[in-house]
């Protein structure tokens, strides 16, 4: 019986991969929205451009290079993420052909591990979101409250209601 070792499945290291970890959710969430579309080889250069139209708010120092998009697809695909296959439909020639270009694609372990994450997202908005709805309720109560008790003949009834 073959020993599992406790790193043999990174696919969930891009969400927890310190000050890139941003980089990488949008990266997934692109090719996410790719695959949807049913489109989902895409180039470096492409996920670069949906990148920058993606992060356009943010500062321009803030959004990464070519190179740097290329660097974070490479390690999407060591951690299983995407595949990464020559990229030949560009060689206009043998010397063209030659050049090295990938096309990425999510992997099913990708796509599993970015469902995990938007169920988890979604899961704890909806635990924040109950909970802002109750604080609200026991804001509105408190101050109801503080009405009654402060007014000049407080109701005992509705007080004790409240």
């Amino acid at each position: 019986m073959a020993r599992r070792r406790s790193d043999a499945q990174p696919l969930l290291r891009y969400a927890t991969v310190h000050e890139h970890a941003p980089i990488y959710r949008a990266i997934m969430e692109l090719f996410t929205e790719a695959a949807a579309g049913y489109a989902s080889r895409l180039r470096v250069e492409d996920v670069h451009a949906a990148l920058v139209a993606r992060l356009a708010e943010y500062d321009e120092s803030d959004l990464p290079s070519v190179a740097e998009v290329a660097q974070r697809l490479k390690q999407l695909f060591d951690w299983g993420n995407l595949t990464q296959d020559n990229d030949t439909s560009r060689a206009t020639n043998l010397d063209r052909y030659g050049a090295v270009a990938y096309v990425y694609d999510l992997t099913t372990g990708g796509e599993a591990a970015q469902d995990a994450l938007v169920a988890l997202e979604d899961g704890l908005r909806r635990v924040g979101g109950l909970q802002a709805v109750a604080l609200r309720q026991m804001e509105e109560l408190v101050g109801r409250l503080a009405e009654l008790v402060g007014s000049d003949q407080p109701d005992g009834d509705e007080v004790y209601v409240c």
